[in-house]
């Protein structure tokens, strides 16, 4: 995160068995805030492009299937949207 109110944003697929990795409990036990969990969309990351990471064909891409960004912070989200209203300004109020 590069700022205190950055998010982290993990992008994993959702079927089986991957389903099993929980990864909402996993960020939890690091201290993240659950965010929010939205249907993963290669258009929202530009110059996305993923890779098998290991093996002969490390360097492969593979098909994402059923995938969803999860998004965490260290604040928490109820908080944040808390102060953004706090510093909306009169006009911003007024169409």
């Amino acid at each position: 995160m590069l700022t205190e109110d950055g998010e982290i944003h993990v992008t994993h697929k959702t079927a089986h068995p991957y389903s099993k990795w929980e990864i909402e409990k996993l960020a939890k036990a690091q201290g993240l805030l659950w965010v929010e969990e939205v249907q993963f969309s290669v258009w929202d990351y530009e110059g996305y492009v993923n890779r098998r990471g290991s093996g002969a064909n490390y360097n492969d891409t593979f098909p994402i299937g059923e995938a969803s960004t999860y998004k965490f912070s260290k604040n928490d989200q109820r908080m944040r949207c808390a102060n953004a209203l706090l510093n909306l300004s009169l006009a911003d109020l007024v169409e």
